[in-house]
């Protein structure tokens, strides 16, 4: 899950949502170790495909990507991730505990 908090500073219009990269612009949200290898994440309210990005030494989501069509996401990540160098399917939405 990616629910923004405190986003009002960076907004010029107190009625405008915090959508996309003219809010967020390189902001990058870092992904836990065991998420790392997933090549891709689902968004399960609007669709969106997120590959997650490396900016320097940081893996993680592109918050400007997932908050692109609502001012919250919910992730998934639908792809298969190398564990020890084995595929496994990924089933494990982003954020919770098994």
């Amino acid at each position: 899950m990616i629910v923004p908090r405190l986003y009002r500073r960076l907004l010029d219009d107190p009625t405008r949502l915090p959508l996309g990269e003219a809010v967020w612009q390189d902001t990058l949200i870092e992904l836990p170790r065991e998420e790392r290898s997933r090549d891709r994440y689902h968004g399960l309210l609007d669709s969106a495909s997120i590959t997650p990005a490396r900016q320097s030494e940081v893996t993680g989501i592109v918050v400007a990507r997932a908050l692109d069509a609502f001012p919250v996401a919910a992730l998934h990540a639908d792809a298969t991730a190398s564990v020890n160098g084995v595929n496994v399917p990924a089933t494990k939405t982003l954020g919770s505990e098994r």
